[in-house]
């Protein structure tokens, strides 16, 4: 069986985890990412990437692979991120914090405990920190948590002005209670081994910059009195405050502030690339989507590395609604551009397919019905081909790539529905016809 003659591009990511190119159809890519990154392995064990080296990252539940990770730069502003017997102090008088006592997502014996002091009646207990917020500021706080005496988790960002930010989080059905008027968003994410990754989402006021970042031990939803009693306890791990709508991997801190720095992977090697005409075929999940208005996270761009000339496929957010679209700019003017106005939700799986030619383009999302567009010149000049960033380096995609495939010729409607259905492999057609991944089609 031999490959379609027209693919002349075509990465795994998911499958194979890596950047060099599938069956050589393609160069291999490069990455830039001057800082470590953290990333699921296929046993769902928090794993660490040096720099310059890429992620291929996992549903850490699951262990299924999700493929190529790329996210923009987030600093962690948490100290101690790990180490709660440090920079954290003991909350509500009531508060004993045990080093060291549970395996934490990473795979060492590092998770800490908060656990009340057995003085008898009832309290709070929390651990907590004092940081300095930036006014008028998107942040999102975060903390792996794992029951042990208690189920729940409760997270508060305290003393930012009349701000009430506070959300509750149940450790044994991994789904978030009740939120306070402060809290713009949240979520819980199971990440194996009974460990859950808790988030909430806030913005800061215009005067106070002086904020505590506080984690309780809970008895239910909402319910921050304990019984002292020396068995009101959580297990808590890789505490995480950045600014941004939404949590981004895990960025480790001891004594000082860190910053995750974003990845930067394309190619300049376009020898594969038809200069008119092309079919390109992504499919990708989808990050979070977070309530921001006019924000764009790029799958892949072809350009000169400008936004003058450029061929560019994104997921458009606009206060929380997620659809996906294709723009084109040939000499600094827009042409068509094509728009599936399907709302997504977070981190749902979607696969697009494009094709373009001098008026002439058509998108297909996940199998419907293709959107065209009669009327669009194809920009010349391209230098280059980015994965997960626009033409000039930003706008990462903030979620992961499983496959990305070129075809060097303008493929029919009927063929991109299909694709983006995941009905084309990547083998030729037989007979004229498609070679479809269907069960019951026999081959031949």
């Amino acid at each position: 069986m031999s490959l379609d003659g027209a693919l002349t591009l075509c990465y795994k990511f998911a499958e194979n985890k890596d950047l060099r190119p599938y069956a050589n159809l393609g160069p291999v890519l490069s990455i830039v990412r001057a800082t470590i990154g953290t990333y699921y392995d296929s046993s769902g064990i928090l794993q660490t990437a040096s720099s310059g080296v890429a992620r291929f990252d996992h549903n850490p539940a699951t262990g299924a692979s999700l493929g190529l990770l790329v996210e923009e730069a987030r600093t962690n502003i948490c100290l101690q991120s790990e180490d709660f017997t440090t920079t954290w102090v003991e909350g509500g008088n009531s508060l004993t914090i045990v080093g060291n006592e549970s395996v934490a997502p990473d795979g060492n014996t590092t998770a800490d405990k908060i656990i009340d002091d057995s003085s008898t009646g009832t309290g709070n207990v929390f651990a907590f920190q004092n940081l300095t917020f930036a006014i008028n500021t998107v942040f999102t706080a975060s903390i792996y948590a794992e029951k042990d005496g208690l189920n729940w988790a409760y997270i508060k960002i305290a003393s930012l002005g009349a701000l009430v930010i506070n959300q509750s989080y149940d450790l044994i059905n991994g789904v978030v209670g009740t939120a306070s008027a402060g809290v713009s968003g949240s979520a819980i994410e199971d990440v194996g081994n009974g460990w859950f990754r808790c988030s909430l989402t806030f913005t800061s006021d215009a005067a106070d910059t002086a904020g505590s970042f506080q984690i309780f031990a809970a008895d239910g939803d909402s319910d921050v009195t304990v019984d002292l009693d020396g068995t009101s306890s959580i297990f808590v791990w890789g505490a995480q405050l950045e600014v941004g709508n939404f949590p981004t991997s895990y960025i480790p801190t001891t004594t000082i502030e860190v910053t995750r720095d974003k990845e930067k992977i394309q190619t300049t090697d376009l020898s594969w690339l038809n200069t008119t005409v092309g079919t390109m075929f992504a499919e990708f999940t989808a990050g979070w989507i977070a309530p921001e208005p006019n924000d764009s996270r790029r799958v892949w761009t072809l350009s000169d590395q400008s936004a003058d000339n450029r061929i560019t496929m994104f997921e458009n957010i606009d206060l929380g609604v997620f659809d996906t679209q294709v723009n084109i700019t040939d000499a600094t003017v827009a042409q068509g551009t094509t728009v599936d106005d399907t709302n997504y939700g977070d981190k749902q799986n979607v696969k697009h397919a494009y094709a373009w030619a001098t008026n002439d383009l058509a998108a297909v999302t996940n199998g419907r019905t293709a959107i065209v567009d009669a009327t669009a010149s194809i920009p010349t000049g391209f230098t280059e081909f980015g994965v997960g960033q626009s033409a000039t380096d930003i706008k990462q995609l903030n979620g992961h790539i499983a496959e990305i495939r070129y075809y060097n010729e303008r493929k029919n409607n009927q063929f991109l529905e299909d694709l983006s259905n995941g009905l084309i492999s990547e083998f030729a057609p037989r007979h004229g016809g498609m070679l479809r991944t269907h069960a019951n089609v026999r081959l031949g």
